[in-house]
Parts: structure tokens; C-alpha cells; sequence
């Protein structure tokens, strides 16, 4: 017999090593990215929900606004717009407040988090669920430490994934203190609280935590009904126990998410309307329920060799299960299936209650599963019928994230029954320990992705990018983004750069990247294109901006926008797209050349009444210079309609347009031509531009 002092070293020994293995884990999960300048996810959204993180530090500060990111401006609720990330921001503001910057903050916070997970799904399965230590750890194992887990993090948003154990662990403790007033009114807040928090910050995690739990109370009414179990005499008892607090329950909800609702609510009416074939090609196929992707150290050159990318779906939908998790998920089902056929019948069957909720669970696993495989490559689903039937799953576009959430259920059911019907007692200690340590070393070798977590960019390069970044004007209040040498950079890039630069100098940008746009921005989207200024100028046009400036990312400068939202236009104050500097002053003052087809935009209730003036200087003579057979000529219109043609002249002209009949104070005249020259070509000097009208004044 041993003595206590062996028992208690025992017990000490044993959580050592519990706490080694599992901060080896750890570090091996995050082996790429620890104690380097490397970062989880990319330059996409990695960058995005950093920025939206630290968007929660400057609120928390009084710099920001709640619900008002400094991108798409002047648009409100834009943080709606994606994951919310206001439970990232919590922690990130501690390292922050400490002296991290804000993108090791961001590292710190993401890994933060996963340990959290990895402590409490241990903590959960050990403590709360009483197995032993080997499936405890089967279980977080396979869930904290999934190869898909390791890649998804490029979405760095659904790290949120390792903060359910927190979530399931307090509902589990309202459950078993039910009878408990006090310790039943402690955890029941805390899990609507968490839940609220989760909602906060994740939205796909807190949208599949609902949407399985709906699942999972309907299979389990159903089971019971068909096990003749009293489903109302249940629900009677459940409401008795709780009766007295339900009401506060249900207000403390309604406060905490009060905020979420007004900001969340009129964004997900907009994106719920997204078709249901944008989301179709999201969906996973049967054979995506092991497609843990080509980077897997075990699967990997399996799934190279099956050629999936050539069906041309979206990466999303490589979000597979470990095989070692699958099997033992199919073998746990044979075992309780099994066990409920022996003892259905017995009414002192002590556990049936309890195998009813585990047989409740795999079904809510399976239908889940069913629900979201796509049948044909035209996108058939029974997803359709979750499309149509909840408000807000139009949000989702991602479906196939569900199978990485449903690594959390499905970690957890193996384990539990693992334990259940595979235990020491049932075979010798000896053999036992070496199996079960057979089964976690190929649970982890199976769990490998090649290259630690996914992470493609890295904190030196953005600080020297936004040193690189020149100090914005004190009176710049807004600002847009221009690439004057034209790169063509992929345009999330120069609208994430922009909204880099906004949020580093505490200003705001027109500019933006997210899983939504503002009504009428996407035609900003294109940096590069011809169209892209003009695009910007009805932005500032419509919503009314001042002190806007520009920011050329190609030559570092800072110009001020010039804004015309009342009375005329004046070129030689210079306003895009026009060139800023005409080739040399003429005696009617200054001037700014057009291209062949000029276009802008004027606020002005006077023209209606009073006509259009346009004063323009023409180089008739370097026209046929540059086209020694041109037939010169240039057509007016106005709000897309032709008006007139104008006389073109060797010289400086003044027009006058009646216009009568409009509706409106607001007019878009385009100036259309097809005459040019090129100082270079005709050998005036060295300027390259094709220059067309010298342009003065348009207004009334």
C-alpha cells in the first residue's frame, strides 16, 4: 500500500508531465512563429482583423468611435461589416498597454487564446466529464491541435474556435447545479454573457455554436419522443427549477446584446441577401471530409496525388477531420449503438439518459455533416434549406468552416465514449498504457501541418512599410489612396495599405477591405483603373467630404483634394483626373489639360436656370500636328445624354448651354473628343502625356 507522500508525488509527477506534453503541443503548433517577426495569417486577413483589433484599442482610448472603423469613410457600422473582434481587442489591449506593438499584440492574443482552449478542453474532459487522463487528452488533442486548425488560422477570426471549451464548460456547470440557486444563477450568466462575448468577436463561431445547438434540441425531442420519454414532463421540470430566474435571464440577454442587434442586424439584412449560389461554392464534397490539404505531413502526398484543386473550388473547403479522428468517431458510434440495442428495453438501465444525450450528439455530428455536403458540382445542398429557413445564415458565406467547428463536438464524443467503453479496468494497465500511447502519437502525427500555423507575413516588413509612410498633413481629416505608377498591385493590398496608414495616424480613409462593401463603393475597389479618381470624386461628391487629401503610395506624397460641391468647377486649382499643370500659361490665367474624355461631377441648383458656362482653350493647329487628317471634333453631354456638339477653335473659347428641365441639382458633364497631341511627338518638348482641352472653368 502506498504511503500519501507517494500518492501526492504521483499526482504531481503526473501534472507535470501533463503540462509538458501539452506546452510541447503548443510550442509545436506555433514552431513557425515563435520568437520571430512572423505572423499568423496573411496580409489579407490576418492584416484586416489586426486592424480591426487595434480599432478596439483606440476606442477604448476615445480615439474611435464603437461601431465606426476608420475605413469606408463616412459609412457608420462598418464594423459589422466582418467579425467584430471586440473580445480580441479586450486582450489585445493589455499587451498593448505594456509596450507591444500592435502587431506582436495581435500574435500574443491569437496564441493566448488557443492555450486557453487547450487548458480548459483538458480541464473540461478531466475535471467536469471525470475521464482519465489518456482520452483527456485524446480529446484536446484533437481538437486544439486539428492540421486544419493549424491552416484556418489564416482566418485568424476563427481562433475564437478554442474559446468554446470555456463556453461548454460553464453550461455544463449550470446543468449539474441546476438544483443550486446561487452556483445555477453564477454559471447561467456567465453563459450568456460568454456567449454574447462570442458573438462580439466571432460571428461564424457564434453562428455554428447556435445553429448546432438548435440541431442538436430538435434531434434530441425527437430521439426522446421516440423512446416514449414524457418530453413535456421534462421541459415542465427544467422551467420549475429555473422559473424564478428565468426573467432575469432572459433581460440580462436582451441588455447584453442590445448593442449587437443595432449594429449587426440592418448589415446582415444587406448580406442576407447574397445569393445562394455565391455561397454554393463554398460547400464540401463527401470526399472534403478528409481533405486536411496537401501541406498535411501524413496525408499530404495522398491528397496532391487525388488532384482536388482541380475542381475549382474555393481553398475554404479544405477543412477535413484527422483520419485517426474519423475512425475513432465511426467506431464510438458502432460501440453505442451497440450498447443501446443490449439495453433499450431495461427500464433500470441507469445510463439511459445519458447515452440518449450521446446518441443525440452524433446525430446533431451527422446531420450537420449531411447538411452542408454539396451533391453535384451545380451546388445541390440541404444547406438550401438552411439558407431559407433561419435569418442571417445568408451571412455565412463560408459554410465549410462548419467542419472545423465540428471538430469541437466530435473531439469530444470520442473521447468521452473512447472512455466509456475502452478503459483501464477493462484490460491490463501495462498493455493499455502502450496503446493509448500508440493512439496519441499517431492522433499527432496525424494532426501535423508541414509548416506550423498558417503565416505569410511578418511584423518587420509592416513597420517598415508605415516608417516608410510620410506624416499625413495636420489638417488632413480623410484621405484616399493612389498608385501614380500604376503597379497593379492586387487591390485588397492598396486598400488594406490604406487602411494601415489611417489607422497608424489616427485619420480616417476612403478606402477599405472587408467581407462587405458600403452601398456604391465597390466601384472604388480599383486603385488602378482609368475610372478609379472619378470613382472616389462622386464618393466625395455625394457623402460631402472636406479636407480630403491623396496619398500616392508610388512617390510617398501627400496633395490636398480639391472638393467642388456647390458652385463650379475650377481647373486651376487642379482637380483629378485631369493633369494638375497645363504647358504654359495663356493670357486668360491658369488651366488643367483633359484627356480625350473628360468627365466630373457638379452640385449646383443655379445651372438649371441660369445655363452651363465652359471656357476651354483648344491647339487646333498641334491637333493636326499630332493627326494631319483629323477632323476635329467635340460632343457635350450631361448626365449620360448628348447635349450638343462644340465648335472647336484654334484658341481660347467661351460657351453658354441653356439647360432647362432638370431634375435635381446635381449634374455629371463628360467632355468627348478626338483630338490630342503629344509634346514629345510633334517636337515641342519632352512631355509624354496626350493632352486634349486646356480646361478653365466649368459652372454657371
Amino acid at each position: 500500500m502506498t504511503s500519501w507522500k507517494e500518492r501526492i508525488t504521483g499526482i504531481i509527477i503526473r501534472r507535470l508531465l501533463i503540462i509538458l506534453l501539452l506546452s510541447f503541443c503548443e510550442y509545436f503548433f506555433f514552431r513557425n512563429v515563435i520568437g520571430n517577426a512572423i505572423l499568423i495569417g496573411d496580409r489579407g486577413d490576418g492584416r484586416l482583423c489586426n486592424l480591426i483589433t487595434e480599432h478596439w484599442y483606440n476606442v477604448f482610448r476615445g480615439k474611435e468611435e464603437f461601431g465606426k472603423l476608420c475605413m469606408f469613410y463616412p459609412t457608420s457600422s462598418t464594423i459589422a461589416y466582418s467579425d467584430m473582434l471586440m473580445g480580441y481587442g479586450l486582450i489585445y489591449s493589455i499587451f498593448r498597454l505594456i509596450g507591444c506593438n500592435m502587431f506582436l499584440s495581435y500574435k500574443l492574443v491569437l496564441i493566448f487564446i488557443h492555450i486557453i482552449g487547450t487548458i480548459f478542453m483538458y480541464y473540461f474532459l478531466y475535471k467536469s466529464m471525470q475521464l482519465d487522463i489518456w482520452w483527456s487528452l485524446v480529446g484536446t488533442i484533437a481538437f486544439s491541435f486539428s492540421s486544419t486548425y493549424a491552416y484556418k488560422m489564416g482566418h485568424t477570426q476563427l481562433t475564437m474556435l478554442s474559446f468554446l471549451p470555456v463556453l461548454l464548460f460553464c453550461f455544463i456547470k449550470f446543468l449539474k447545479n441546476i438544483e443550486n440557486r446561487k452556483k445555477r444563477n453564477l454559471f447561467a450568466y456567465l453563459s450568456l454573457g460568454l456567449y454574447a462575448f462570442l458573438m462580439y468577436t466571432a460571428w461564424y463561431i457564434a453562428y455554428f455554436t447556435g445553429l448546432f445547438s438548435l440541431i442538436f434540441l430538435i434531434v434530441y425531442m425527437i430521439i426522446l419522443y421516440i423512446n416514449k420519454v414524457p418530453i413535456f414532463d421534462k421541459i415542465k421540470k427544467f422551467f420549475d427549477k429555473i422559473g424564478k430566474d428565468l426573467l432575469g435571464y432572459i433581460l440580462f440577454t436582451i441588455v447584453i446584446c442590445v448593442p449587437f442587434a443595432m449594429i449587426y442586424i440592418p448589415i446582415l439584412k444587406m448580406n442576407g441577401n447574397r445569393e445562394y449560389g455565391a455561397i454554393s461554392v463554398f460547400l464540401p464534397e463527401i470526399i472534403d471530409l478528409i481533405n486536411v490539404t496537401s501541406e498535411n505531413w501524413m496525408l499530404g502526398t495522398v491528397i496532391k496525388k487525388l488532384q482536388l484543386d482541380r475542381r475549382g473550388y474555393s481553398s475554404e473547403v479544405s477543412e477535413g477531420f484527422s483520419i485517426i479522428l474519423l475512425l475513432l468517431f465511426g467506431l464510438m458510434i458502432i460501440a453505442i449503438r451497440w450498447e443501446w440495442y443490449k439495453f433499450k428495453e431495461d427500464k433500470n438501465w441507469k445510463d439511459r439518459e445519458l447515452v440518449i444525450i450521446y446518441r443525440s450528439v452524433i446525430w446533431t455530428i451527422c446531420l450537420s455533416i449531411l447538411l452542408m455536403i454539396r451533391f453535384s458540382s451545380n451546388g445541390v445542398s440541404l444547406w438550401y434549406f438552411i439558407y431559407k429557413m433561419i435569418p442571417g445564415t445568408g451571412s455565412i458565406r463560408a459554410v465549410a468552416r462548419y467542419l472545423l467547428w465540428l471538430s469541437f463536438p466530435m473531439s469530444i464524443i470520442a473521447a468521452l465514449l473512447g472512455n466509456r467503453y475502452f478503459y483501464r479496468g477493462k484490460i491490463k494497465k501495462e498493455w493499455y498504457q502502450i496503446i493509448m500511447m500508440v493512439l496519441l502519437f499517431l492522433l499527432f502525427c496525424f494532426n501535423i501541418y508541414d509548416n506550423g500555423v498558417y503565416a505569410k507575413w511578418n511584423s518587420d516588413e509592416e513597420e517598415t512599410f508605415l516608417l516608410g509612410v510620410k506624416e499625413p498633413p495636420d489638417d488632413c481629416e480623410v484621405f484616399y489612396i493612389i498608385d501614380s505608377k500604376k503597379e497593379n498591385k492586387a487591390e485588397y493590398l492598396y486598400q488594406l495599405d490604406a487602411f494601415e496608414i489611417a489607422t497608424y495616424y489616427s485619420i480616417n480613409t476612403i478606402n477599405g477591405y472587408s467581407g462587405l462593401f458600403p452601398p456604391g463603393w465597390d466601384r472604388i475597389w480599383q486603385v488602378c483603373s482609368d475610372s478609379y479618381e472619378m470613382d472616389v470624386y462622386k464618393w466625395i461628391s455625394e457623402n460631402q467630404l472636406s479636407n480630403v487629401y491623396i496619398y500616392d503610395i508610388a512617390e510617398n506624397i501627400w496633395k490636398k483634394a480639391n472638393i467642388y460641391d456647390s458652385t463650379c468647377f475650377y481647373p486651376e486649382e487642379g482637380i483629378f483626373p485631369l493633369e494638375t499643370e497645363g504647358l504654359e500659361d495663356w493670357n486668360k490665367g491658369k488651366f488643367a489639360w483633359t484627356s480625350k474624355e473628360f468627365s466630373t461631377i457638379i452640385r449646383n441648383e443655379e445651372i438649371a436656370s441660369t445655363g452651363l458656362v465652359i471656357k476651354i482653350g483648344t491647339e487646333l493647329s498641334r491637333y493636326q500636328l499630332q493627326q494631319p487628317d483629323i477632323v476635329p471634333k467635340l460632343e457635350l453631354y450631361i448626365d449620360g445624354e448628348y447635349i450638343q456638339e462644340i465648335p472647336i477653335i484654334d484658341g481660347y473659347g467661351e460657351y453658354r448651354i441653356p439647360l432647362f428641365d432638370h431634375v435635381g441639382d446635381t449634374y455629371h458633364i463628360e467632355l468627348k473628343t478626338n483630338v490630342y497631341f503629344c509634346p514629345k511627338e510633334i517636337g515641342l518638348n519632352e512631355d509624354v502625356r496626350n493632352l486634349s482641352l486646356a480646361l478653365y472653368y466649368i459652372g454657371n
